[in-house]
């Protein structure tokens, strides 16, 4: 294992997905790659599941497997299985969130991450979310003046339509002025990668999150 330095970080395995399907804006890839600089951390259920995808082809199981290389792996030792024991008494953390959270508390380094949500519930958990820098604060503002006049999308429309299910075509109609905020499109995100579906939409509709 690395040293862990001041910038060392533990890094959530949605933000790896963001950044090997190419969907990360430039300001959070850059606090990426310093965290990469900086013996950053994953847990090993991030492992698990980045290499884990049942659709990998050859050539995006090599790309997941060389990002991993870079980073160090935190085993599941017996602090860190303490550590989630008490978080799954305590909170509703699912298990691998809890395995992932247990490790930064361990290490006592930041969390990275996009799902602020579920993982503020964790007491004494450092949260650092590289999508709100400065100037992606003052891009937000502009986006919000933009939406008054735009649709704002749940998870739900835009995985119907992904999924072509019921409803998919009112959400097609419209998609060129929607919008959706980060928690939903990390849930959508999340719930492609777990399914083995293509993440393309997602990143499509990435332009107009807020």
């Amino acid at each position: 294992m690395g040293l862990i330095t001041e910038d060392s970080k533990v890094l959530d395995t949605n933000i790896l997905i963001y950044h090997l399907n190419d969907c990360l804006e430039d300001d959070a890839e850059q606090f990426l790659e310093k965290a990469f600089e900086s013996n950053s951390y994953i847990s090993v259920i991030t492992r698990i599941e980045l290499l884990g995808w049942f659709k990998h082809t050859e050539k995006s199981l090599s790309r997941a497997e060389e990002l991993l290389n870079i980073l160090n792996e935190q085993p599941l030792n017996e602090e860190v299985v303490k550590w989630c024991i008490q978080l799954r008494q305590k909170t509703k953390l699912k298990v691998p969130d809890a395995i992932i959270a247990a490790t930064a508390l361990h290490l006592k380094r930041p969390l990275m991450t996009r799902n602020i949500k579920d993982f503020q519930k964790v007491p004494h958990l450092q949260l650092f979310n590289p999508f709100e820098s400065e100037k992606m604060n003052s891009l937000q503002k502009d986006v919000w003046k933009r939406l008054m006049s735009e649709i704002l999308l749940d998870a739900s429309a835009l995985l119907a339509l992904v999924k072509q299910e019921t409803g998919a075509e009112h959400v097609m109609a419209e998609i060129e002025h929607a919008a959706i905020n980060i928690i939903n499109l990390t849930e959508v995100v999340t719930k492609l990668f777990d399914a083995g579906l293509s993440t393309d939409a997602a990143c499509l509709i990435n332009k107009n999150e807020v």
